[in-house]
């Protein structure tokens, strides 16, 4: 005899998140009788439709997009939003979105290689350097007779730089100088957090008045305030996302949600505030984002609420 179970499958699950979030903004627009009939209706099919529906509420609570509701719908009973479209929406929108895409229209005009999220890529430069980019990252060549200069715009990149000691081989990265002469190393730019890792050869880092030499099996932290602090890190373990691995060793709860969300194609929004300076080592799965997430911040009381496949909530338990 089959056994059958009563929780839904994943893509079960995911579709009926998709649905929760299509109703909501049928609902916060003029829907009519017909359509709040159907979403009675659709409401009425289980617990777990009962359970997403509220979750979703909560979690567009969470975003400052629409109040919560005093009470929670009952099965069959129709929760009507009062918030309805002003005739400066399809305006409004059109100018968010110019917001929206401005950075990535800048970054995209000034970069020779660029990637989306998700994505990776290989690319080799006129000396026969190779650089491996990141997802959701950006390169800048500037090769001269004197010197090989790229900028990392945006993102990671592991980098595997051709010998010449009459041209050294330069990576700037915000404030940030990476100057080598032959070596193989790893460079992230982040928002509070930088980071060289080197797997062999030897690279010398500089952010206005510090410098710092990184050697093989060396990871090199640089905060927002320039001071640097350095670790020992297997050469194994430098650049492992090119294996679609992320190994992170004592980093901010916050700055490895910055690296994950190169790899999701939504968004990842932490509203947990006490989570964000919170130090964890670990290793996580690139291929599986929400599997990552999850292991991240659940030792620290924190849950994942799932928004369509483009939307991720952290907040508490």
């Amino acid at each position: 005899m089959e056994q059958h179970s009563n929780q839904p499958s994943a893509s079960d699950a995911e579709s009926i998140h998709q649905q929760a979030s299509d109703w909501l903004l049928i609902l916060n627009g003029d829907a009519s009788e017909q359509q709040q009939e159907a979403f009675a209706s659709w409401l009425q099919q289980s617990d777990e439709h009962q359970r997403i529906w509220q979750q979703t509420l909560r979690a567009w609570k969470l975003m400052g997009q629409l109040p919560q509701p005093e009470t929670q719908p009952q099965r069959g009973e129709l929760h009507t939003l009062s918030i309805r479209p002003q005739r400066w929406l399809p305006a409004a929108i059109a100018a968010c979105l110019v917001v929206v895409m401005w950075p990535w229209l800048a970054l995209y005009w000034q970069a020779d290689a660029i990637t989306g999220k998700g994505e990776t890529q290989q690319v080799t430069l006129e000396d026969g350097s190779q650089v491996y980019l990141g997802a959701d990252s950006a390169l800048a060549v500037n090769f001269q007779q004197q010197q090989r200069a790229v900028t990392l715009l945006k993102g990671q990149a592991y980098f595997q730089v051709s010998h010449n000691p009459q041209r050294p081989f330069v990576v700037t990265s915000n404030q940030l100088q990476v100057k080598v002469l032959g070596t193989e190393f790893d460079v992230e730019a982040g928002n509070e957090h930088s980071y060289v890792g080197v797997a062999s050869g030897l690279v010398a880092v500089s952010q206005g008045e510090q410098q710092q030499q990184v050697r093989p099996g060396q990871l090199l932290n640089i905060n927002a305030s320039g001071e640097m602090q350095t670790q020992q890190l297997a050469s194994e373990l430098v650049a492992p996302w090119r294996e679609q691995r992320l190994f992170v060793h004592n980093r901010p709860v916050a700055d490895v949600i910055a690296s994950l969300q190169r790899y999701y194609s939504g968004l990842i929004v932490l509203q947990h505030d006490e989570l964000k300076h919170k130090r964890v080592t670990g290793s996580y799965q690139l291929q599986h984002i929400d599997d990552a997430l999850d292991a991240l911040v659940r030792p620290y009381g924190a849950e994942v609420i799932h928004i369509s496949p483009y939307l991720r909530i952290i907040t508490r338990s």
